[in-house]
């Protein structure tokens, strides 16, 4: 099967159109017998295809600017796919690993992994094998040693450990678990409920039609529905860092797994706010930048300002409010280069709530913030964090942290969703519901006044799990390397003989970029059809599709070129050196405009 196809199926389930996609380069591009470097490509290509989608869409596009050509080169994919090897804070690498986590022989001749980068979890896995805290790795390989693998994952994970055992791909099948994640969709997008479009542009703002291109506009819905499942951690591979999907592991209730993470994300172009205070800049056909529109406290202006041979225009504002810049053209053929020269940012306006930590959800709202979506990392400070990871996948990102067990956290985490349109979470299952924040209700905390009336657009929500939302272990804390254990990749990687991970951590990865597809899908439903959707993806779905792509003769190839594909950033940390994000739309690149902020910098608050 070629990319172009993978990600027509990709398109297909998330019920979207996407253009075609030029795809450069071709597996094996990394060491592995599965098609590493098709996957990532697939996933870049697909979400490029959809923010290409939403961007034609926008009323507040310039005619033409968001019709280039989407591309996406595979090397440049697959090197995304394991920037944690590459990232570097004053030319070194973080610590990403903790002493006692990895690979350990059981005295059944199999083998499994623990995974301990979080104290806690090092406490549990040393609790359950009857060892001392501060006992050392000789110890823990001892302990192993005189336990079958099925034994030691059993209590480790009893204990609130994390832990799994190598098995091979016919026995994860036949496993309760992975019958059940057969039958999960990779990205499974669902509405929480069919209320109809509001505050469409269309016929709203007829004025300012013959000067905006684009489709119909903010499309609110009130939601409902079931609350979101989001296990456990997603773990690591090979030389990689760990990284977390499925539930980035949190128990908001106290004493509980993980922690909420931080970010937020600088944008060089702002778009049009949905009941929040963000404006939209209009640019001119040979203009570098035009005039902000006023947005909030019900204000209508939003000028534009023209090029040459354009004249400023007014936008008059919504209903609710909300203001869009007129875009005047003064000249045709100029318009795709000023918007490039203005840093025209696809996904501005977008307003992203990041309740992840570690790889997977990070990368899905790090990817939204290339393509210039606010996004503001909720963390909360008696939470754990991998220091490395939490600086490298916020770039483009804020930083919050609010404590949900208080009454004056949950009043300003409500606030924040009022003018949020994407929530993505990893939490425990259940954590946010118990708190009162569930799918059903944040949606319907984002879409209606305090009568109940709906009155902004629907809100997307996008719940990421290790295990996947069915089955006996959908609670069960998880993590990339994990899965990869548990699922027969890492026996097929090493032959049966011993566990090889992939050359990448490649289940965060794919299972982030699938999530920030998710996520732009759910804004195009709602956008075409109101509501509110909900967008669920777990790392073992994320591995059966991995899978299903088949294999290549790909072991014995060698590390790919990446000295071209690297950027450096000043921050608070020191001098970040990062792998660019991959894909094109045109000229069009996705970028980061800011550092990575320093845990809990800013206030919670939209800009």
């Amino acid at each position: 099967m070629e990319v172009r196809e993978i990600i027509g199926g990709l398109a297909a389930e998330v019920g979207v159109d996407l253009p075609a996609v030029r795809v450069v380069g071709d597996d094996p591009i990394l060491p592995s017998v599965f098609r590493v470097g098709a996957a990532a490509a697939a996933c870049v290509g697909a979400v490029t295809g959809a923010v290409a989608t939403y961007w034609s869409q926008k009323p507040e596009t310039v005619a033409g600017a968001a019709s280039g050509e989407v591309a996406v080169d595979v090397r440049e994919a697959a090197v995304a796919f394991r920037d944690e090897r590459y990232f570097r804070i004053d030319g070194t690498t973080p610590d990403l690993w903790a002493p006692l986590s990895g690979d350990y022989r059981t005295a059944d001749g199999g083998w499994v992994r623990l995974h301990c980068n979080f104290d806690h979890h090092r406490d549990a896995v040393l609790h359950a094998l009857e060892l001392p805290r501060g006992a050392d790795r000789a110890a823990v390989v001892a302990a192993c040693a005189g336990r079958a693998a099925l034994d030691v994952e059993d209590v480790v994970t009893r204990a609130g450990g994390c832990a799994a055992a190598m098995r091979s791909r016919a026995q994860w099948r036949s496993h309760p678990q992975g019958r059940a994640v057969e039958g999960l969709p990779v990205i499974g997008l669902s509405p929480l409920d069919r209320s109809p479009v509001i505050g469409s542009v269309r016929g709203v703002e007829s004025a300012i039609t013959d000067v905006v291109r684009g489709g119909d506009g903010g499309v609110p819905g009130l939601a409902q529905g079931d609350d979101g499942v989001a296990t456990g951690s997603a773990g690591s591979g090979d030389g990689g860092a760990t990284g977390s999907a499925g539930g980035d592991v949190i128990d908001l209730a106290g004493g509980g797994d993980g922690g909420t993470g931080a970010a937020g994300g600088g944008t060089a172009f702002t778009g049009l706010a949905e009941g929040g205070g963000s404006a939209v800049t209009g640019w001119a056909g040979g203009g570098e930048a035009a005039a902000t529109g006023s947005v909030e406290r019900g204000r209508s202006a939003a000028t534009g300002s023209s090029g040459s041979g354009g004249s400023g225009v007014t936008g008059p504002a919504r209903g609710d409010g909300r203001a869009v810049t007129g875009l005047i053209q003064g000249e045709g053929s100029a318009v795709a280069g000023a918007v490039r020269r203005s840093g025209v940012r696809p996904l501005a306006g977008v307003r992203v709530l990041d309740l992840t930590r570690v790889i997977a959800g990070p990368v899905a709202t790090r990817t939204l913030a290339a393509y210039g979506a606010e996004v503001l990392r909720v963390g909360a400070a008696h939470l754990p964090e991998v220091p490395g990871l939490v600086i490298s996948t916020a770039l483009g990102k804020r930083s919050c942290e609010i404590d949900l067990r208080t009454a004056e956290g949950a009043a300003a985490f409500r606030d924040l969703v009022m003018g949020a349109d994407v929530v993505v979470q990893s939490y425990r299952p259940g954590a946010l519901a118990r708190l009162g924040f569930g799918p059903r209700e944040l949606a319907a905390i984002r879409s209606a006044d305090a009568a109940g009336t709906p009155r902004r657009p629907g809100l997307v929500c996008v719940d990421i799990s290790a295990y996947g939302s069915r089955g006996p272990w959908s609670r069960r804390r998880g993590f990339d390397s994990l899965v990869q254990m548990v699922c027969g990749i890492a026996h097929e990687q090493g032959q049966g003989a011993r566990p090889v991970p992939l050359p990448a951590q490649v289940l965060d990865h794919a299972t982030g970029w699938l999530a920030a597809l998710g996520a732009i899908a759910g804004l195009l439903r709602r956008q075409r059809e109101g509501g509110s959707w909900h967008v669920e993806l777990s790392l073992a779905r994320t591995a059966l599709w991995l899978d299903r792509l088949g294999r290549v003769d790909g072991m014995a190839v060698g590390e790919p070129e990446v000295d071209d594909l690297l950027e450096e950033m000043d921050s608070s940390s020191g001098t970040l050196t990062y792998v660019r994000a991959p894909g094109a739309i045109g000229d069009v690149r996705p970028s980061w405009t800011t550092p990575p902020p320093r845990r809990g910098e800013h206030l919670p608050a939209w800009r």
